[in-house]
């Protein structure tokens, strides 16, 4: 009993194997139905750990805490029965779940090292939102690309690997390169929302505004709601719409696919692409109905009452500031904690400067985090948001100058289209 990768996995029942299969093939491409097939999957083999241990990561990325405990407690339960990869595999699911993300990032790259193809695994140590992209560390971009570097001898003629390579050529400042690859991966599977999502990135990295959003419009047509990159790739389509001057249609978009109320992906890119279109749409001179910034608001301290996730924290600070709550936000700049505790403070303390238009102040707590807002986590696209309330800022105070001269650290020609200097 393999998986598709050559992996031995410890289950009697052919069926359930195929289940599981199908599970993790979908979890990689972002296709919906692996919920339902890791419950079909342990209905063959109510032992079989890795459906569970699948499972409950699966939960845990749809911000289902509970679900995902009670998972991880069977999975832990069913590894006594399990090969080696097996148990280390459900350790590193279950740091992951109980968030000791640096014992799931050492336990990961010691796991990879003896078992490559383990794709979940590396799945989950790769890309904006992994191990990697969430350390904090400056150059964590480069070190993604070298981690699949690393890996790409194991992968050949992967759909999933191939893309995620992509994306992170693309991130690390080549998408030139990347496109061929990203292509590649979507040929190889054409249901592929990962791959399709690293070609939007790659588009959106090269200035094919256009030609973007007529390909991802066309994709996503029949994308299930229930995938998990449906209100993701929506949001991109969303920020086409505006770069092109078509606000009516990205409105529409925001209301039918990225609202919370109808949006159904996980919870990280619920709140931080609703907060992100919110405030794009701001700059550009668009009005935004107050209701949705309250909803932001509310939303985030729901699913994010602790502080933390240093990505997601920053995005709540412009949610705040948007709602006028001032004091919850001086939480998100005084308090300590997650990886990049101190650019989540910068942009808090920003964000407050820019609803009192203290223009002068907001470029001051920004200016020094655009080298390095990587650190932050997420991808350029999503952190662009910075460098465009820092234009914004510049511009206020007169000094456009030193946008159209290029000393924003990158992105001035869409800055330069945002604020109409070209």
């Amino acid at each position: 009993m393999q998986d598709r990768y050559n992996n031995k996995c410890s289950t009697s029942s052919a069926q359930a194997l195929e289940l599981y299969l199908e599970a993790v093939h979908a979890l990689l491409i972002a296709q919906h139905g692996a919920i339902d097939l890791l419950q079909a999957c342990i209905a063959e083999d109510p032992e079989f750990g890795l459906a569970h241990a699948a499972l409950a990561h699966t939960y845990s990325m749809m911000s289902k805490r509970d679900d995902a405990k009670s998972s991880l407690e069977i999975a832990i339960a069913c590894s006594i029965n399990a090969n080696e990869r097996e148990r280390s595999h459900i350790n590193i699911i279950s740091a992951l779940i109980n968030n000791n993300v640096v014992h799931a990032f050492d336990a990961a790259i010691a796991h990879l090292k003896t078992y490559p193809k383990d794709a979940i695994i590396a799945q989950a140590v790769s890309g904006a939102f992994g191990l990697i992209g969430f350390s904090g560390r400056v150059g964590r971009e480069q070190e993604n690309l070298l981690f699949m570097e690393q890996l790409a001898p194991h992968y050949g003629d992967d759909s999933w690997f191939n893309g995620q390579y992509a994306f992170a050529i693309s991130e690390a400042g080549d998408p030139e390169r990347a496109q061929y690859m990203a292509e590649f991966a979507l040929e190889l599977e054409p249901e592929s929302a990962d791959a399709i999502h690293t070609l939007a990135h790659i588009y959106y990295e090269t200035d094919k505004a256009e030609s973007g959003l007529a390909m991802l419009e066309k994709w996503r047509s029949k994308y299930h709601r229930d995938g998990i990159l449906h209100g993701h790739i929506a949001w991109h389509c969303a920020l086409w719409n505006l770069e092109l001057g078509e606000f009516e249609r990205a409105l529409q978009i925001l209301e039918t696919d990225i609202h919370p109320n109808v949006n159904h992906s996980p919870a990280i890119n619920m709140v931080t692409d609703f907060v992100g279109f919110l405030i794009r749409a701001e700059l550009m001179g668009h009005s935004v109905d107050s209701e949705h910034w309250s909803t932001a608001s509310k939303v985030i301290k729901q699913l994010f009452p602790d502080l933390g996730l240093s990505f997601v924290d920053a995005h709540a600070a412009i949610a705040l500031a948007k709602n006028g709550e001032s004091e919850n936000l001086s939480r998100y700049s005084a308090q300590h904690l997650g990886f990049a505790n101190d650019q989540v403070s910068s942009v808090a303390r920003a964000f407050q400067a820019y609803i009192d238009a203290d223009w002068s102040s907001v470029t001051s707590y920004l200016s020094p985090i655009l080298f390095t807002h990587e650190r932050l986590g997420g991808s350029r696209a999503q952190r662009d948001l910075l460098e465009a309330v820092n234009a914004h800022s510049l511009i206020r105070l007169n000094r456009s100058d030193e946008v159209i001269s290029g000393k924003m650290k990158r992105r001035q020609r869409i800055n330069n289209k945002i604020f109409g200097l070209t």
